[in-house]
């Protein structure tokens, strides 16, 4: 799924909303940004989510807001990758000066203000059969009608309790030029490779940087030093294992999912998820007994 930044703020610049289905094969990294807001509902799909410094499992009934400029990228896993269902998405890109009419100052609006402000740093939702049937109504009705059913849909979204703001607070966004086809390179072989022995040169040389120079602008833009992503990446693809129930072995866990020991695995899974690995297991089979 590629699409030109230009592209988006060019059609978005139009009206104040650009509502459309992407539908493929696959999902494959393309790390970007833009000045629209965006809600983006997977209908049908499953793999992997990157929001500015925050990343994530996702699959169908995911909902995401993101605020203007907030990078992002949604990767299809391998097993979707290797099904035959298609991906299928609904995107709504809205310009932001839709936010700055005088409408939206009225004290009514203080929970849509503060919803917009929290999309900045990117909320995830869990679609539910309101906002489902919304999103349906939203893609179905005419042009005029259009903005009418966003408002309510956008209103019901800000009203919805059970919510995860993505970003950390610290997240600072640098724009450099060329950063996306740089990030969108690094991030791709990041994710081939993952679970294999990385060496800084290697990714570095991805971005066509020295090391030094590679370690700031991932930083820069991610939040996270290059091998916290890394590991970030592998204890993830640990605890969707050890969730579905198929773990038989720790040390091969460990292995399979690009941990040079059992040790180093047990001590960053820990730091990460406040459990060890056994413990975590342990956590998820009895909560599947009820």
């Amino acid at each position: 799924m590629k699409l030109s930044r230009q592209h988006l703020e060019a059609q978005v610049g139009q009206d104040w909303i650009n509502v459309f289905t992407v539908k493929s094969d696959r999902f494959d990294v393309h790390w970007h940004y833009h000045a629209a807001y965006e809600l983006c509902y997977v209908r049908h799909g499953q793999g992997r989510r990157w929001v500015g410094d925050q990343t994530d499992y996702f699959d169908s009934g995911d909902l995401v807001f993101l605020g203007s400029n907030l990078p992002h990228t949604w990767i299809s896993s391998d097993e979707w990758n290797e099904s035959s269902q298609l991906m299928e998405v609904v995107v709504v890109h809205i310009d932001p000066r839709l936010w700055r009419t005088s409408w939206l100052n009225l004290p009514i609006w203080s929970k849509l203000q503060k919803l917009i402000s929290d999309a900045q740093r990117g909320i995830s939702f869990r679609a539910n059969a309101a906002i489902e049937k919304q999103m349906d109504l939203l893609l179905r009705c005419q042009r005029t009608d259009q903005h009418l059913a966003f408002l309510q849909l956008i209103s019901m979204l800000s009203l919805v309790k059970d919510k995860t703001i993505l970003c950390s607070s610290a997240y600072q966004f640098s724009k450099t030029a060329g950063i996306e086809n740089r990030m969108t390179q690094v991030l791709a072989f990041m994710h081939e490779q993952f679970t294999e022995p990385l060496k800084l040169s290697e990714l570095a040389d991805k971005a066509i940087m020295n090391p030094a120079a590679f370690c700031r602008f991932f930083k820069e833009q991610s939040g996270q030093t290059p091998f916290q992503y890394i590991s970030q990446l592998r204890i993830q693809k640990a605890q969707r294992e050890l969730s579905l129930g198929s773990v038989h072995s720790i040390s091969d866990l460990a292995h399979r999912c690009g941990f040079t020991s059992q040790t180093s695995f047990n001590r960053q899974f820990r730091a990460k998820i406040g459990l060890t690995p056994s413990e975590f297991g342990k956590r998820q089979s009895a909560a599947g007994e009820f």
